[in-house]
Protein backbone atom coordinates (compact mmCIF):
# COMPACT_ATOMS: atom_id res chain seq x y z
CA UNK A 1 0.00 0.00 0.00
CA UNK A 2 1.63 3.43 -0.45
CA UNK A 3 1.72 6.20 1.36
CA UNK A 4 -0.93 8.35 -0.63
CA UNK A 5 -3.29 5.60 -0.56
CA UNK A 6 -2.65 5.09 3.09
CA UNK A 7 -3.69 9.09 3.38
CA UNK A 8 -6.54 8.63 1.38
CA UNK A 9 -8.31 6.29 3.33
CA UNK A 10 -7.38 7.31 7.02
CA UNK A 11 -8.32 11.10 5.89
CA UNK A 12 -11.99 11.76 6.39
CA UNK A 13 -13.83 12.84 2.66
CA UNK A 14 -13.04 16.20 1.91
CA UNK A 15 -16.82 16.88 1.74
CA UNK A 16 -17.10 16.26 5.27
CA UNK A 17 -14.55 18.21 6.40
CA UNK A 18 -16.36 21.59 6.87
CA UNK A 19 -19.51 19.95 8.46
CA UNK A 20 -18.34 20.52 11.61
CA UNK A 21 -17.42 25.01 11.45
CA UNK A 22 -21.35 25.14 8.89
CA UNK A 23 -23.02 23.40 12.05
CA UNK A 24 -21.36 25.91 14.77
CA UNK A 25 -22.23 28.58 12.11
CA UNK A 26 -25.86 27.41 12.07
CA UNK A 27 -26.48 26.81 15.50
CA UNK A 28 -24.60 30.31 16.11
CA UNK A 29 -26.27 32.51 14.07
CA UNK A 30 -29.84 30.43 15.21
CA UNK A 31 -29.02 31.46 18.73
CA UNK A 32 -28.24 35.08 17.50
CA UNK A 33 -31.72 35.24 15.61
CA UNK A 34 -33.72 33.92 18.71
CA UNK A 35 -32.15 36.45 21.01
CA UNK A 36 -33.15 39.10 18.82
CA UNK A 37 -36.43 37.81 18.21
CA UNK A 38 -36.53 37.05 22.18
CA UNK A 39 -39.76 39.08 23.48
CA UNK A 40 -37.46 41.62 25.56
CA UNK A 41 -38.53 45.49 25.82
CA UNK A 42 -35.59 47.40 24.92
CA UNK A 43 -33.74 48.50 27.98
CA UNK A 44 -33.24 52.41 29.27
CA UNK A 45 -29.72 52.69 27.38
CA UNK A 46 -31.22 51.38 24.12
CA UNK A 47 -34.57 53.34 24.14
CA UNK A 48 -31.80 56.44 24.68
CA UNK A 49 -30.18 55.50 21.60
CA UNK A 50 -33.44 55.15 19.76
CA UNK A 51 -34.98 58.08 21.23
CA UNK A 52 -31.83 60.33 20.35
CA UNK A 53 -31.72 58.51 16.66
CA UNK A 54 -34.94 60.00 15.82
CA UNK A 55 -33.45 63.43 16.07
CA UNK A 56 -32.48 65.53 12.84
CA UNK A 57 -28.47 66.30 12.82
CA UNK A 58 -28.96 69.26 14.71
CA UNK A 59 -30.95 68.21 17.33
CA UNK A 60 -29.18 65.17 17.89
CA UNK A 61 -25.88 67.16 18.25
CA UNK A 62 -28.27 69.34 21.18
CA UNK A 63 -29.21 66.45 22.21
CA UNK A 64 -25.92 64.60 22.81
CA UNK A 65 -24.35 67.25 24.56
CA UNK A 66 -26.32 65.90 27.56
CA UNK A 67 -25.20 62.33 26.48
CA UNK A 68 -21.70 60.33 26.88
CA UNK A 69 -21.03 59.45 23.22
CA UNK A 70 -20.17 61.03 19.67
CA UNK A 71 -22.61 60.96 16.90
CA UNK A 72 -21.77 58.72 14.42
CA UNK A 73 -23.68 55.47 15.79
CA UNK A 74 -27.00 57.65 16.01
CA UNK A 75 -27.03 58.93 12.93
CA UNK A 76 -25.97 55.22 11.29
CA UNK A 77 -28.99 53.94 13.71
CA UNK A 78 -31.57 57.10 12.42
CA UNK A 79 -30.79 56.17 8.98
CA UNK A 80 -31.32 52.77 9.72
CA UNK A 81 -34.67 53.44 11.44
CA UNK A 82 -35.89 55.87 8.42
CA UNK A 83 -35.57 52.18 6.33
CA UNK A 84 -36.89 49.35 8.71
CA UNK A 85 -38.47 50.78 11.15
CA UNK A 86 -38.21 51.64 14.87
CA UNK A 87 -39.74 48.24 15.79
CA UNK A 88 -37.40 46.25 18.79
CA UNK A 89 -36.37 43.69 16.50
CA UNK A 90 -35.24 46.38 13.43
CA UNK A 91 -33.34 48.91 16.25
CA UNK A 92 -31.48 45.88 16.83
CA UNK A 93 -30.72 43.86 13.75
CA UNK A 94 -28.41 46.82 12.75
CA UNK A 95 -25.89 45.94 15.88
CA UNK A 96 -26.29 42.14 14.77
CA UNK A 97 -25.17 43.45 11.28
CA UNK A 98 -22.09 45.17 12.51
CA UNK A 99 -20.99 41.71 14.39
CA UNK A 100 -21.49 39.72 11.69
CA UNK A 101 -19.82 41.73 9.34
CA UNK A 102 -16.71 41.88 11.83
CA UNK A 103 -16.46 37.96 11.48
CA UNK A 104 -15.47 37.74 7.70
CA UNK A 105 -12.76 40.84 8.33
CA UNK A 106 -11.18 39.05 11.12
CA UNK A 107 -11.05 35.89 8.75
CA UNK A 108 -8.97 38.27 6.27
CA UNK A 109 -7.04 39.52 8.94
CA UNK A 110 -5.68 35.81 9.75
CA UNK A 111 -6.17 34.21 6.53
CA UNK A 112 -2.41 34.76 5.36
CA UNK A 113 -1.15 32.78 8.18
CA UNK A 114 -3.33 30.14 7.20
CA UNK A 115 -6.71 28.48 6.68
CA UNK A 116 -6.28 26.71 10.20
CA UNK A 117 -5.64 29.76 11.97
CA UNK A 118 -8.37 31.66 9.91
CA UNK A 119 -11.22 29.39 10.38
CA UNK A 120 -10.39 28.98 14.39
CA UNK A 121 -10.51 32.94 14.52
CA UNK A 122 -13.78 32.82 12.79
CA UNK A 123 -15.09 30.00 15.23
CA UNK A 124 -14.22 32.19 18.22
CA UNK A 125 -15.60 35.58 16.63
CA UNK A 126 -18.53 33.77 16.11
CA UNK A 127 -18.94 32.30 19.65
CA UNK A 128 -17.32 35.52 21.50
CA UNK A 129 -19.58 36.89 24.16
CA UNK A 130 -19.00 40.28 23.32
CA UNK A 131 -19.91 39.88 19.17
CA UNK A 132 -22.75 37.78 20.26
CA UNK A 133 -24.15 39.91 23.23
CA UNK A 134 -23.34 43.13 21.74
CA UNK A 135 -24.56 41.96 18.70
CA UNK A 136 -28.30 42.01 19.92
CA UNK A 137 -28.37 45.69 21.68
CA UNK A 138 -29.12 48.78 19.99
CA UNK A 139 -26.00 50.48 21.05
CA UNK A 140 -22.90 51.43 19.41
CA UNK A 141 -20.71 48.37 20.75
CA UNK A 142 -20.90 46.29 17.72
CA UNK A 143 -19.93 48.94 15.46
CA UNK A 144 -16.67 49.54 17.76
CA UNK A 145 -16.02 46.05 17.52
CA UNK A 146 -16.28 46.39 13.82
CA UNK A 147 -14.22 49.11 13.22
CA UNK A 148 -11.52 47.70 15.00
CA UNK A 149 -10.88 44.78 12.96
CA UNK A 150 -11.58 46.76 9.93
CA UNK A 151 -8.54 49.61 11.23
CA UNK A 152 -6.36 46.60 12.21
CA UNK A 153 -7.11 45.17 8.32
CA UNK A 154 -6.23 48.29 6.85
CA UNK A 155 -3.35 49.23 8.86
CA UNK A 156 -2.08 45.64 7.89
CA UNK A 157 -2.35 46.35 4.39
CA UNK A 158 -1.13 49.65 4.43
CA UNK A 159 2.17 48.78 6.00
CA UNK A 160 2.66 45.81 3.32
CA UNK A 161 1.99 48.47 0.40
CA UNK A 162 1.43 52.16 1.50
CA UNK A 163 0.00 53.30 -1.08
CA UNK A 164 -2.81 56.35 -1.34
CA UNK A 165 -6.34 54.57 -1.15
CA UNK A 166 -4.60 52.40 1.33
CA UNK A 167 -3.57 55.13 3.42
CA UNK A 168 -7.11 56.97 3.21
CA UNK A 169 -8.94 53.94 4.42
CA UNK A 170 -6.44 54.01 7.66
CA UNK A 171 -7.92 57.70 7.84
CA UNK A 172 -10.98 57.08 7.18
CA UNK A 173 -11.17 53.72 9.66
CA UNK A 174 -9.27 56.17 12.53
CA UNK A 175 -11.93 58.99 11.96
CA UNK A 176 -15.06 56.57 12.36
CA UNK A 177 -13.72 54.89 15.66
CA UNK A 178 -13.08 58.43 17.45
CA UNK A 179 -16.63 59.64 16.59
CA UNK A 180 -18.02 56.05 17.90
CA UNK A 181 -16.47 55.40 21.42
CA UNK A 182 -14.67 57.26 23.14
CA UNK A 183 -12.61 54.74 24.06
CA UNK A 184 -11.23 54.52 20.59
CA UNK A 185 -8.54 57.22 21.84
CA UNK A 186 -6.99 54.19 23.56
CA UNK A 187 -7.23 52.19 20.60
CA UNK A 188 -5.51 54.97 18.33
CA UNK A 189 -2.71 55.47 21.30
CA UNK A 190 -1.61 51.94 21.07
CA UNK A 191 -1.73 51.49 17.35
CA UNK A 192 0.37 54.92 17.28
CA UNK A 193 2.70 53.29 20.03
CA UNK A 194 2.99 49.57 17.83
CA UNK A 195 3.77 51.67 14.83
CA UNK A 196 5.93 53.76 16.28
CA UNK A 197 8.09 50.67 17.89
CA UNK A 198 7.97 48.89 14.59
CA UNK A 199 9.45 51.85 12.74
CA UNK A 200 12.17 51.87 15.27
CA UNK A 201 13.32 48.64 15.70
CA UNK A 202 12.52 46.81 12.56
CA UNK A 203 13.05 49.72 10.53
CA UNK A 204 17.14 49.54 11.21
CA UNK A 205 16.93 46.51 8.74
CA UNK A 206 14.30 47.42 6.47
CA UNK A 207 13.91 51.43 5.56
CA UNK A 208 10.89 50.48 3.51
CA UNK A 209 9.13 49.39 6.79
CA UNK A 210 10.08 52.28 8.49
CA UNK A 211 8.59 54.84 5.76
CA UNK A 212 5.14 52.85 5.54
CA UNK A 213 5.54 53.07 9.63
CA UNK A 214 5.44 56.83 9.31
CA UNK A 215 3.09 57.10 6.49
CA UNK A 216 0.60 54.65 8.55
CA UNK A 217 0.91 56.47 11.62
CA UNK A 218 0.52 59.86 10.11
CA UNK A 219 -3.09 58.87 8.57
CA UNK A 220 -3.90 57.04 11.69
CA UNK A 221 -3.54 60.52 13.20
CA UNK A 222 -5.10 62.54 10.78
CA UNK A 223 -8.36 60.41 11.14
CA UNK A 224 -8.25 61.37 14.57
CA UNK A 225 -7.42 64.51 14.09
CA UNK A 226 -11.07 64.62 12.82
CA UNK A 227 -12.62 64.76 16.70
CA UNK A 228 -11.43 68.38 16.93
CA UNK A 229 -14.69 69.22 15.00
CA UNK A 230 -16.52 67.50 18.12
CA UNK A 231 -14.30 69.12 20.90
CA UNK A 232 -16.73 71.47 21.75
CA UNK A 233 -19.52 68.82 22.44
CA UNK A 234 -17.19 66.78 24.01
CA UNK A 235 -16.34 69.20 26.69
CA UNK A 236 -19.89 70.34 27.85
CA UNK A 237 -20.63 66.04 28.05
CA UNK A 238 -17.84 66.30 30.23
CA UNK A 239 -19.78 68.84 32.65
CA UNK A 240 -22.89 67.72 32.06
CA UNK A 241 -22.60 64.03 32.33
CA UNK A 242 -20.96 61.15 33.67
CA UNK A 243 -22.02 58.51 36.56
CA UNK A 244 -22.94 60.70 39.72
CA UNK A 245 -23.77 57.13 41.81
CA UNK A 246 -20.09 56.28 40.96
CA UNK A 247 -16.88 57.56 43.12
CA UNK A 248 -14.29 59.27 40.57
CA UNK A 249 -11.58 56.38 39.77
CA UNK A 250 -8.06 57.35 40.95
CA UNK A 251 -5.22 56.78 37.73
CA UNK A 252 -4.08 53.54 39.29
CA UNK A 253 -7.37 51.89 39.31
CA UNK A 254 -7.78 52.91 35.63
CA UNK A 255 -4.96 51.61 35.05
CA UNK A 256 -5.89 47.97 36.27
CA UNK A 257 -9.06 47.67 35.16
CA UNK A 258 -7.83 48.49 31.63
CA UNK A 259 -4.83 45.83 31.81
Amino acid sequence: MTAESSRTETSPPWRWRGVGPALAIVAIGGGLALRLVAPSPLWLDEALSVNIARLAPADMVDALRHDGHPALYYLLLGWWMDLFGESDFAVRALSAVFSLLTVPVLWAITRRHGARLAGATVLVALTSPYLVRFGTEARMYALLALLVALGWLAIDRALERPTGVRLVAVAVVSAALVHTHYWSFWVIGAALGILAWTGWVAGRVEPGLRRACRLVGASVAAGAASFAVWLGVFLDQLGSTGTPWADRARPAEIAVETI
